[in-house]
């Protein structure tokens, strides 16, 4: 889904994925709305943060965390988390962890899901649409207020779940960011559209068994 560039009528969605056990999604956009009161992201605890305009958007709302694996399972219908080995392990069924093992494609599958099942409950205009971040969006939203810096390791430390063993955790369970965004660094790869590149895909930030100098890396 390309993503639409009207100043006051789009809306995001950032798609994450780990570098070892897949790619996961979350929310994110920029437009009109700062948080559903209704329809189907209300229904599913999606919820959004109003970001300073950027370069690239006008307006940008960017989702406090990734989609979880029940919010996943309740517009795709699958369980793509279940083809990793070891999804037996402790926490293979906490709906609070992110969806990882999804495709690029099928991550833009489920913003074009979400987004015609908004539509048809009203929650988003013809006009709206839910797709991925671009990685100089998700850059802006990750930097928040310290844009323009690489993020120094006591921020990482309070935000970020880097150099751990046992997965990814489930979300928000690190401190917020200055913007009140959660896990934007680390714990999984998050996954950008690329504009300038058709059908390509960025990760970018980092993960759950990466270093600090993961967070500012970007891999095709």
């Amino acid at each position: 889904m390309r993503p639409s560039r009207d100043a006051g009528h789009c809306l995001a969605l950032k798609a994450v994925a780990s570098c070892i056990l897949g790619v996961i999604v979350s929310i994110a956009g920029c437009g009109s709305h700062l948080q559903p009161s209704g329809g189907v992201a209300a229904r599913l605890g999606i919820e959004f943060v109003p970001l300073p305009p950027c370069a690239e958007t006008a307006r940008l709302d960017c989702g406090r965390t990734e989609v979880t694996r029940g919010q996943w399972k309740a517009v795709m219908h699958s369980e793509p988390w279940k083809q990793a080995a070891g999804a037996a392990s402790a926490g293979a069924d906490d709906h609070r962890l992110p969806v990882t093992r999804v495709s690029a494609r099928e991550a833009i599958d489920f913003c074009t899901r979400l987004t015609a099942e908004a539509r048809a409950d009203g929650s988003l205009s013809p006009r709206e649409a839910y797709r991925l971040l671009t990685p100089e969006e998700w850059a802006w939203a990750a930097a928040g207020s310290d844009a323009g810096n690489r993020p120094d390791a006591e921020r990482l430390q309070r935000e970020a779940w880097l150099r751990i063993e046992g997965g990814p955790r489930p979300v928000a369970t690190r401190v917020a960011s200055a913007w009140g965004l959660f896990d934007m660094y680390g714990n999984v790869w998050e996954k950008t559209w690329a504009a300038a590149e058709p059908g390509q895909c960025v990760n970018v930030g980092g993960a759950w068994n990466t270093g600090m100098e993961s967070c500012i890396a970007r891999e095709k």
